[in-house]
C-alpha cells in the first residue's frame, strides 16, 4: 500500500462490489475506498447523516457531481491542510 495507513477495516467485499465508480479524470492507480473518522464539528455541520465520530467510507472512485441516489444529494470528501472536511455538492 502506498498510503499511511493508520489501521484497517475489514468490510464485506459484496458490500463494496456493489458500489458503483462514477470517475471524472484518471483515478485507476489510487486506492479506492478510504475510511475517516468524522470529528465534532463535522459531524454536527451534517447532522441527521452523519454524527460525531461516525465512521466514513469514502469512494475516491466516485468523484462525478452526478447524483448516486436520484432525489438525493452528495456527500463529497476534500482533503486540504492535513484535515478532510465532508459535505453536501
Amino acid at each position: 500500500m502506498s498510503m499511511k495507513v493508520k489501521d484497517i477495516l475489514k468490510l464485506k467485499k459484496s458490500f463494496l462490489c456493489k458500489l458503483r465508480p462514477e470517475m471524472e479524470g484518471d483515478r485507476e492507480g489510487w486506492e479506492r475506498f478510504v475510511i475517516i473518522r468524522a470529528d465534532g464539528r463535522e459531524g454536527m455541520s451534517m447532522y441527521p447523516r452523519l454524527l460525531p465520530g461516525a465512521l466514513v467510507l469514502i469512494d475516491r472512485h466516485y468523484n462525478s457531481l452526478k447524483p448516486y441516489r436520484k432525489g438525493e444529494s452528495n456527500m463529497y470528501a476534500v482533503a486540504r491542510n492535513g484535515n478532510c472536511t465532508v459535505k453536501y455538492v
